[in-house]
């Protein structure tokens, strides 16, 4: 993501508007959008400040905590279920229990070798 330009920068692009020169003239001559110019132009009128906008991420709906006291109420609970709970894709809660390392064994204790099928591959019907 890209940072946001200083104070200081966005007042030369629009003290340079204001002493008579162009939008799109002051977009191409300091290298940035005309939108921005728009943007920091009506900031500007909104606020009195060039300063930027914090537009910072939204708290997540899955925090660790959350998501192990669920899988401790409910610990045999598929991937759709919890996602309902929390309102989230079946994806987020994949993830953050990838992020939050935390798995989610259905069978406890089982091995490959006990959950195969003796009879699947051996060529009977």
């Amino acid at each position: 993501m890209a940072r946001a330009h200083s104070e200081d920068f966005r007042k030369k692009v629009l003290e340079h508007v204001e002493a008579g020169h162009g939008k799109a003239g002051a977009a191409r001559l300091f290298g940035i959008s005309e939108r921005a110019v728009y943007a920091w132009l009506r900031l500007h009128r909104e606020t009195g400040s060039l300063k930027a906008r914090y537009t910072g991420r939204r708290a997540s709906k899955l925090t660790k905590e959350k998501l192990e006291e669920q899988l401790r109420k409910t610990p045999d609970a598929y991937l759709e279920e919890l996602a309902e709970k929390f309102s989230v894709s079946v994806n987020a809660v994949w993830k953050a229990c990838k992020r939050y390392q935390l798995t989610r064994k259905k069978r406890a204790g089982s091995t490959k070798k006990e959950t195969r099928d003796p009879g699947r591959h051996s060529g009977k019907n």
